[in-house]
């Protein structure tokens, strides 16, 4: 059971890993998670009374699914305080999942647990407003190298506003949209989270993802 649970953390960790390309200029064509190596954001959660910061960043490539992925790191994966998501670009607002990383600790050793998809989960960001879009994706879970489960799991998004400006951590971000994300696996309860993305910019603010309920954009650095 503590594996099952520790998926769905990990699961709704995807919420904020999204899709790759170049070139990443303002316009119709930008991404609205950039994606290119060298890219990097710093964010500051929040939870109750606790705060932290964490980076997010694109240091690597790697091939999944027959598909060129972006290695999106989140913390540090070296000292087992992150995890590695790899994700491909369907278009400039969808995105594909196609492998993550993290780690558990088992009677004090720490082992590495992937979630392997054979069919990639789809991240939207559409601009279309109240028009759900649900995909489903499945795959084999590993625990330090050796097959442990396989895992469905359905992504409902939904952008459920547009043209939002905010003030985050000094910085004021217009032309923002809203969107809602609904993660279900059978036998737990969905998971609902919400982010507010930026063109050109990526995530600027979440609420209830990674298991915090606010994450705040400080900054962030273009290759």
């Amino acid at each position: 059971m503590k594996y099952t649970l520790h998926l769905i953390g990990v699961l709704a960790l995807l919420l904020i890993a999204d899709g790759c390309v170049s070139p990443v200029e303002q316009g119709d064509d930008s991404q609205w998670w950039p994606q290119e190596v060298g890219w990097n954001w710093l964010y500051e959660a929040t939870d109750g009374e606790e705060t932290f910061q964490f980076e997010v960043r694109i240091e690597d490539t790697a091939e999944y699914g027959g598909k060129t992925c972006y290695v999106n790191e989140f913390g540090d994966y070296d000292a087992h305080e992150g995890e590695l998501n790899m994700v491909y670009p369907d278009s400039n607002t969808a995105y594909e999942i196609w492998d993550q990383k993290s780690w558990i600790e088992v009677e004090g050793f720490w082992v590495e647990l992937e979630l392997c998809y054979t069919d990639p989960l789809t991240v939207h960001i559409s601009g279309t407003l109240n028009s759900p879009v649900t995909d489903t994706g499945e795959g084999d879970v590993y625990l330090g190298g050796f097959h442990l489960d396989e895992f469905e799991v359905t992504l409902t998004s939904e952008t459920v506003e547009t043209g939002v400006e905010m003030e985050i951590q000094g910085n004021t971000y217009s032309e923002m949209r809203k969107v809602k994300y609904t993660l279900e696996t059978v036998g737990f309860d969905p998971v609902v989270s919400y982010g507010y993305f930026k063109q050109g910019v990526g995530l600027v603010r979440g609420e209830d993802l990674w298991d915090y309920g606010v994450l705040e954009l400080i900054s962030y650095e273009e290759p």
